[in-house]
């Protein structure tokens, strides 16, 4: 972690939200490239990125974030979960005092945790 960027909160948590961060990354990405993790250094806090380079998230799919809800593509390669990592991520973050976006563009989809 770069230096300088500290977040205070339950260690056991905040590891549990970056694997599930990326476990889910890995699921969706082909394997040839790689996942990339990103720490930040933001004026008043800092930002964790999990970029892959996989599929993404159709515009059109339900919030892949609540709890049991899985995206078309998971469902249609019937890849492993059962839809619950990133609403856990999602409530770690809150419960840091974050907030957790995803986003998906033609290049993958990027998770982003900021405080």
């Amino acid at each position: 972690m770069p230096s300088g960027i500290r977040v205070d909160g339950d260690h056991d948590l905040l590891v549990r939200m970056v694997e599930h961060l990326l476990d889910n990354a890995a699921k969706f990405t082909d394997g040839r490239r790689p996942v990339q993790l990103d720490v930040d250094a933001l004026e008043a806090g800092c930002r964790l990125t999990v970029m892959d380079h996989g599929c993404g998230v159709e515009q059109d799919d339900p919030d892949v974030v609540a709890p049991f809800v899985r995206g078309r593509i998971a469902e249609d390669r019937a890849l492993p979960g059962v839809g619950l990592g990133l609403a856990v991520v999602d409530s770690i973050a809150r419960l840091h005092g974050a907030t957790f976006s995803l986003t998906s563009d033609d290049a993958g989809t990027r998770a982003v945790v900021t405080w």
